[in-house]
C-alpha cells in the first residue's frame, strides 16, 4: 500500500480498519456480581436443610461480658453516659497492671526469686533429640 514508516496517520487508519473486536464477548477480567435477597436465596435452596448453630466466637463473648460490665459499672455508680464507665475500667485495667509491674520489680531484686525463675526457664527448654543416623559421631558410611 505505500506505507511509509514515519506515516503514523496512515498506519493507525490501516490497524483501525483491519481490526475486528467481538461485540457481544464481554472482558475477561470483568467480574460479574449480583446481590441475592435472602427470599430468592431461600427459594433456590432447600428449605428442608437444618439450620447449623454455631457456638458464638470467644471474641464476641469476651465484648459481650465488657458490655456487661460497662453497664453494671454505670447503672451502679449513676453513669449516664457509658463512655464514663469505659474510661474508670480502663483506669482500673491500666493500675492494675502498674501495680503488678511494681511487684515483679522487687520479686526480682532478690536474687533467690531470680534463681527460681531461671530453673523453671531451663526446664521448660525442650530436651535434644539424638539422632540414631548420626550416632557414631561421624556421620558418614565407613
Amino acid at each position: 500500500e505505500g506505507v511509509e514508516m514515519g506515516d503514523a496517520a496512515s498506519i493507525s487508519r490501516i490497524l483501525c480498519t483491519t481490526a475486528t473486536f467481538p461485540a457481544e464477548e464481554p472482558p475477561r477480567n470483568e467480574v460479574i456480581a449480583r446481590p441475592i435477597s435472602p427470599e430468592s436465596y431461600a427459594e433456590s435452596h432447600d428449605e428442608d436443610v437444618e439450620r447449623i448453630e454455631l457456638p458464638p466466637s470467644p471474641l464476641l463473648a469476651r465484648q459481650k461480658r465488657a458490655e456487661m460490665k460497662v453497664d453494671a459499672l454505670a447503672q451502679e455508680w449513676g453513669f449516664k453516659d457509658k463512655t464514663t464507665a469505659e474510661a474508670m475500667l480502663r483506669r482500673g485495667q491500666r493500675l492494675r497492671s502498674l501495680q503488678k509491674q511494681r511487684e515483679r520489680r522487687v520479686m526480682m531484686n532478690d536474687p533467690k526469686e531470680r534463681f527460681r525463675l531461671l530453673q523453671r526457664a531451663v526446664q521448660r527448654i525442650p530436651k535434644p533429640r539424638h539422632d540414631l543416623r548420626h550416632a557414631d559421631g561421624g556421620g558418614g558410611s565407613e
